[in-house]
């Protein structure tokens, strides 16, 4: 799918392989005036999307300080000209697989993405699902957004040459992370995010070069790898 998104409205694409098992057929019946279409709970002409999960695409606003905030894409849209296919702003491909209840979604990304991956519900028959997510970010393409999936959820994430991953979440954890093209250009490193060729994760600022980073009292934390227990000590983070 080729995705142009502005300012205003959102996007949302869910990826299932169960429903609540209505169909449109209650849309046809509803009351008068409503769609039986309501995002917040991954419901679309009555029908009603469970295992798997959802991308909001959206424009978000980033803290400037002084109590002040400015649109994400106003300001950083512009570096993305070109990256997706066809004009557009995003490009993405996706390929679901399942294996009794295992599921593996492979993911590429070229161009922006903007928002929150979340999890749908589990389906009665989807309670001890588990979930592989294979994201591909293609070069000098980004992800910046909230990312909330199911606790047994794996995430392998590889990131091309220029490639971007900013993210705001307390905690994530990533099974595996793959960089390509990993060296490193010491001049740009006083450029803005977006302006420079590095690959880049941050996950402090947002993206924040606005102005100073405004402070908060959370701190967090990216744990990358598999738990272990190491000649009986406690549990670690592999890397």
């Amino acid at each position: 799918a080729d995705i142009d998104y502005g300012t205003s409205g959102i996007t949302n694409l869910i990826f299932a392989s169960n429903n609540d098992g209505k169909t449109a057929d209650e849309f046809k019946n509803g009351v008068a005036g409503t769609t039986n279409t309501k995002d917040n709970n991954n419901q679309v002409l009555g029908v009603t999307y469970q295992d798997g999960v959802k991308l909001v695409l959206g424009d978000i606003s980033v803290d400037i300080g002084d109590q002040k905030k400015q649109s994400f894409l106003s300001n950083y849209k512009h570096y993305f000209e070109g990256i997706a296919d066809n004009g557009a702003l995003l490009t993405i491909t996706t390929d679901r697989k399942n294996s009794g209840n295992a599921y593996t979604d492979d993911i590429n990304v070229k161009g922006l993405v903007l928002g929150i991956i979340s999890e749908l519900a589990a389906s009665s028959s989807g309670a001890s699902n588990t979930y592989t997510y294979n994201v591909n970010l293609a070069a000098n393409s980004a992800f910046v957004g909230n990312i909330s999936l199911q606790d047994n959820s794996n995430v392998n994430i590889t990131m091309n040459s220029g490639s971007k991953f900013l993210t705001n979440v307390d905690k994530l954890h990533l099974q595996k992370l793959t960089i390509q093209g990993n060296s490193l250009d010491t001049t740009q490193l006083l450029l803005n995010t977006f302006e420079q060729t590095n690959t880049i994760i941050d996950i402090a600022t947002l993206g924040n070069d606005f102005n100073n980073i405004p402070t908060r009292s959370n701190f967090r934390l990216l744990e990358i790898g598999s738990s272990t227990t190491q000649s009986g000590a406690q549990t670690q983070a592999d890397s």
